[in-house]
């Protein structure tokens, strides 16, 4: 099941090589109105510039569309088939709950992945060298100001990593541990309220989610710090291309049409990396929960009850029974 999902995002992954390549036709569009019909006054080229540009635009979505839908029935298929395999099989093999549970748990992540925006991200960043050579190619200026800045918002990414992932195990862990309480003292309410019990279970679950808030706290402000710092790093750049952009052109270096052109490529080069700088959170989970499915058990091996494998219906005949409230 794991492998057919691989191939479903595999297909994904191609659908993004031609969306991020058909991203192109916006900035070659603007590049061509500036340098070839401002100059010769041509309608004619106008429209046909135009009218490739715009079924340009109408692919990307149409591929756009079928990328997101692949991934939404890999992850929906993900839940139903590998859910009830992941019981079924466990059942069998005698899992303990808590197994079970962190199995299922794992299946939720993994699965919610694909289907959120953050797997589109993740499949558009191995596409940010194509617009940074294109920037190259405009000027070796603005691509190094593209690359400074693709470059630092990676290094953003991977310090949020650094700095986030313990945190992210510890709330992750303490959020765990006050569910489980709250679930043992849910089941036993009766009995522990009349025991007198229900200060000391209170405490006990406030101890738990102080923990776990704790932790949460400390990770939400890192996060922000440092959606922050992208944030600035995205708009610095753009605001250095538009500088170095504007002392080219009155040196008559580059064209005013490259300069509309480099920032239109600088935004799509930088959009993804921005992006996978939110998403890294989403990614360690999901990463840690595929880890976690591949080491499922091998399918158990059920005896039959008779020679002819005859299905159990699980019918039942009661006789003299009697039965207690237990009140």
């Amino acid at each position: 099941m794991l492998k057919d999902a691989r191939r479903a995002c595999f297909a994904a992954f191609a659908f993004s090589a031609f969306i991020n390549v058909l991203l192109l036709s916006t900035p070659l569009y603007t590049l061509q109105i500036f340098e070839t019909v401002v100059p010769l006054g041509s309608v004619e080229t106008l429209v046909i510039l135009t009218l490739m540009c715009a079924i340009a635009v109408a692919a990307l979505s149409l591929l756009e569309i079928a990328r997101d839908i692949v991934l939404l029935r890999t992850s929906v298929w993900l839940d139903h088939e590998l859910g009830r395999h992941i019981l079924e099989n466990g059942l069998k093999l005698g899992v303990s709950p808590e197994a079970l549970r962190q199995d299922a748990r794992a299946l939720e992540h993994f699965h919610g992945f694909i289907a959120s925006p953050a797997a589109g991200i993740v499949l558009d960043a191995p596409f940010v060298p194509l617009f940074l050579a294109a920037l190259v190619l405009l000027n070796p200026l603005i691509g190094a100001v593209a690359v400074v800045a693709a470059a630092m918002l990676v290094v953003t990414a991977l310090v949020q990593y650094l700095l986030t992932a313990r945190l992210q195990s510890e709330s992750a862990a303490a959020h765990e541990r006050s569910e489980k309480w709250w679930g043992v003292v849910a089941r036993n309410g009766q009995l522990a309220g009349a025991l007198g019990l229900a200060g000391g279970a209170s405490a006990q679950w406030d101890a738990y989610n102080r923990s776990h808030i704790g932790s949460a706290y400390s990770h939400g402000k890192r996060t922000s710090l440092i959606k922050a710092m992208a944030r600035a790093i995205r708009i610095g750049s753009q605001i250095a291309l538009y500088g170095f952009g504007a002392w080219l052109v009155v040196k008559g270096e580059i064209a005013p049409g490259a300069l509309v052109a480099s920032a239109i490529l600088l935004t799509r080069a930088l959009a993804p990396l921005e992006g996978l700088v939110s998403s890294v959170k989403n990614l360690k989970t999901a990463v840690a929960a595929y880890r976690r499915l591949k080491l499922l058990p091998d399918d158990a091996s059920v005896p039959t009850l008779n020679g002819e494998a005859t299905p159990q219906t699980g019918a039942l005949s009661l006789a003299d029974v009697t039965y207690y409230h237990p009140t």
